[in-house]
């Protein structure tokens, strides 16, 4: 929390200016004292102040002010995990900023908005409010917000599987950040650019992202980017199967606190897989059990959408089937509503492999080939070979699960051409040679 001082000094300009029926110095000190509140956890002093101060405002239909105590609301209440209310007030700011003419405002209002949709994993929605919010900073001659808003369409875009312009975009951002000579902004940023080619598996690439991100973070001794880069970077490892690398810097991450409330939900999300990786399934569902927990807490659909395909893993690995298929059903749900593209092919590749278990071979194809379907869409959207081919290897498992079920239905009736369709997905997912894929097949189905 905030020092005493700072505290004090807030609450005692708020009760001068209170004491004075200065209406215009109140609601600004009143808005300081809830951002004091704020530091300090205590949200519902904070609340509690700012709705008094609303009614005051609404009252002497002071419109301006009133739009700027929701927007401080509203930013105590996403800090709180309240996102359904938070956008509730942002929407309500920016209505007013349109009715008294400050597009300005009314713009930076529709960026907290998508801001917000984003973190609750609303992505389309998000995605939408996005689209033009960079070049009306521009026009508006805000160049630092026209990167703001340029970094966050490039994350929208990446969690939608458009990695190659989630790449452009933040180059864009980093350019402007660097013309204005924001450093810290431009090394933030090249902290987006490791997480988007760790996305594409383009793994070196992203370390060397990563290591100069960290090096900002730490020369403006910011311990929120650093807490951020750490988190990503456990991530990068863990795809790379460095899982006691990721374990390590995962742990790094959780002990920096954080402003964020999703940020440890994420951490406990990744942590619950770095467990699984290693083969610890106690510790790996307590992970996700917590990371569920939180998930619903915050409202966010996706990290729970994530912490149940987690959940689903584990009950796989101990051969519970159906809690398996039940849980990776509810993860696909949830992931085709926010639009999110790699844990709707996670959750159908589960649930292939529960089929394929089961050996309901039929419905194992069905599943794997709309995972493809999924992958593929992605793989269209990357123009760079090299790119594509990272992708390919990073979505090796799809194609051979696919695989491993037209071996198992070729062995049932050889005279349906099950063995063209699976050297043809072998072809298409150039994850590994035909026949080395074809001979784990074979050894995958006579355990079976």
């Amino acid at each position: 929390g905030q020092g005493e001082g700072g505290f004090a000094h807030a609450l005692r300009l708020y009760e001068i200016m209170k004491n004075l029926e200065d209406h215009e110095g109140e609601m600004y000190a009143a808005r300081g004292l809830a951002e004091m509140y704020r530091l300090n956890g205590q949200f519902e002093d904070g609340r509690a102040l700012l709705e008094r101060q609303l009614g005051v405002l609404y009252a002497l239909g002071h419109r301006q002010g009133g739009a700027l105590c929701l927007r401080t609301l509203g930013n105590l209440h996403r800090f709180q995990g309240d996102f359904d209310a938070a956008i509730e007030c942002a929407w309500k700011a920016q209505r007013l900023w349109d009715e008294i003419g400050e597009s300005a405002n009314s713009m930076e209002e529709l960026y907290i908005i998508a801001k917000i949709y984003r973190e609750q994993g609303r992505l389309t929605e998000a995605h939408d409010l996005l689209e033009d919010l960079p070049a009306q900073f521009a026009r508006a001659g805000d160049r630092k917000l026209q990167a703001l808003a340029l970094t966050d369409k490039g994350s929208v875009s990446a969690e939608l599987g458009d990695y190659f312009k989630a790449i452009q975009y933040e180059r864009q951002s980093i350019a402007i950040f660097e013309s204005l000579e924001m450093g810290w902004q431009a090394g933030a940023g090249f902290g987006m650019l490791a997480v988007h080619y760790t996305s594409l598996g383009d793994y070196p690439t992203a370390l060397d992202y990563y290591q100069q991100s960290l090096a900002s973070a730490r020369r403006f001794q910011d311990p929120e980017e650093v807490k951020r880069n750490l988190l990503n970077l456990g991530d990068a490892y863990l795809r790379m199967d460095r899982p006691r690398d990721a374990l390590a810097v995962l742990d790094e991450s959780r002990q920096i606190q954080s402003k964020f409330p999703w940020f440890n939900c994420r951490i406990l999300v990744n942590i619950g897989r770095t467990y699984l990786r290693l083969g610890e399934l106690p510790n790996s569902t307590r992970y996700f059990e917590e990371a569920l927990q939180e998930a619903r807490t915050l409202g966010s659909g996706r990290y729970e959408g994530e912490a149940l395909a987690g959940l689903a893993e584990v009950q796989l690995r101990h051969g519970h089937l159906g809690a398996a298929g039940q849980l990776f059903g509810q993860s696909l749900d949830l992931a085709e509503k926010a639009g999110l593209a790699n844990l709707t092919v996670a959750a159908r590749r589960g649930l292939g492999e529960t089929a394929a278990r089961n050996k309901d071979y039929e419905e194992a194809r069905r599943q794997f080939a709309l995972a493809i379907q999924k992958v593929e869409s992605v793989r269209s959207l990357v123009p760079d070979p090299e790119l594509r081919t990272g992708l390919a290897q990073r979505d090796a498992a799809v194609y051979e699960g696919m695989i491993d079920t037209l071996y198992a239905l070729h062995l049932r009736d050889p005279s349906q051409g099950y063995d063209r369709q699976a050297f043809d997905y072998a072809e298409r997912g150039r994850a590994r040679s035909f026949l080395e894929m074809l001979s784990e097949a074979r050894a995958n189905v006579n355990k079976g």
